[in-house]
């Protein structure tokens, strides 16, 4: 499956509202390097687990990452109908990240 971009008219109905499935969110910015190094590991585990991938550009969503107090980027959530349920900050363990809240 692909990662999906999702923005402000997106995000309720693709994640706030996806059941059955965890949904893993990249809070992310086109300036962060890390977050660069870290977005191909992210879209290839997109296509290997049965779970629902979205990226979230803070730039153009900032009222999405105050609703989640994203204060350092890349920050990933784990979300499981409509609730957080782990964070993850930085690029490293991504993967490990992911298997944990499958």
């Amino acid at each position: 499956m692909a990662v999906l971009d999702v923005g402000s008219d997106e995000f309720q109905s693709e994640v706030l509202e996806h059941e059955g499935e965890t949904v893993f969110v990249d809070f992310w910015a086109p300036w962060c390097g890390p977050c660069k190094a870290v977005a191909p590991l992210f879209n290839t585990l997109s296509g290997e687990v049965e779970a629902k991938f979205v990226k979230v550009n803070i730039e153009n969503n900032q009222e999405i990452a105050a609703q989640f107090n994203i204060r350092s980027i890349p920050t990933f959530l784990a979300i499981r109908d409509g609730e957080v349920v782990d964070t993850m900050i930085g690029s490293q363990g991504v993967d490990s990240f992911i298997d944990d809240n499958l």
